[in-house]
């Protein structure tokens, strides 16, 4: 009991981690990838409930049918659309009428919320895969460069210092590594290739 305790707070905190603002970013991409993916999360899991685990349509159904046939009724509506009529409209008898005034989007909404929160937080991953995959650690630099003790010079110069050796190494091995290549495309599509067939096998 005590280790799916930990293991359940282990996988809670991670991904409350998630969610952690980081330095590299302002308040405009939190407000994108942080705060608008989180709200539209919840509302999608807050519909998801309320359609998979308590009653997703309530239908006027006549006063004779018993509870299972009140369910089923449901349960039909639910999976094939369903259509509104006013109040003070009667229903109508013919299909084609009840079909113009189908409403059909009702059981995708929590995966649209799911997918449109997803949408808002891909951005944001992307620019740290990539930012990570540059060989610049854009995290300490900002680090670095926002610290409060900044304000001290002799501080500051040393950490100007770090950032423009961190930048150049950065830069060097973008360059070195672009050269090498360009330097060995040529001569892997160069490369003789013996090609065999299945007879001289």
């Amino acid at each position: 009991m005590v280790a799916g305790y930990r293991v359940g707070m282990h996988f809670l905190t991670s991904a409350l981690r998630l969610l952690e603002p980081r330095v590299d970013d302002d308040l405009i991409d939190r407000l994108h990838y942080l705060y608008s993916s989180t709200i539209i999360l919840m509302f999608a899991l807050l519909v998801s409930a309320k359609q998979y685990v308590g009653h997703p349509i309530e239908c006027f159904v006549p006063a004779q049918f018993t509870r299972a046939m009140e369910q089923y009724t449901e349960n039909y509506c639910w999976v094939q659309n369903t259509y509104w009529v006013p109040f003070q409209d009667l229903i109508p008898h013919r299909l084609d009428d009840r079909e113009r005034r189908q409403i059909g989007y009702y059981q995708w909404v929590p995966f649209v919320l799911a997918l449109a929160a997803l949408m808002f937080y891909m951005p944001a991953t992307v620019w740290r895969t990539m930012a990570a995959q540059s060989g610049l650690n854009v995290s300490l630099v900002l680090q670095l460069a926002c610290q409060d003790q900044n304000l001290d010079p002799l501080i500051r110069d040393r950490n100007v210092d770090v950032i423009v050796r961190h930048v150049d190494d950065a830069l060097k091995y973008q360059r070195d590594f672009g050269s090498k290549q360009k330097q060995s495309f040529p001569a892997a599509t160069l490369r003789p290739t013996v090609l065999m067939s299945p007879r001289s096998i």
